[in-house]
């Protein structure tokens, strides 16, 4: 990248979504229920 580049901005859908990624990394039960239910699963996020 060059100097006057400016590096794209995450927005807020890729921080949510790296979020539930740490989250279902970290939490065997979470994981498991996002694999099994993902839509339950991520209503509960809100």
């Amino acid at each position: 990248m060059r100097r006057h580049e400016k590096k794209p901005k995450k927005n807020a859908k890729a921080n949510n979504m790296q979020e539930i990624i740490t989250k279902a990394w970290n939490n065997e039960t979470f994981k498991a229920k996002l694999l099994s239910d993902t839509h339950a699963a991520l209503k509960e996020q809100e």
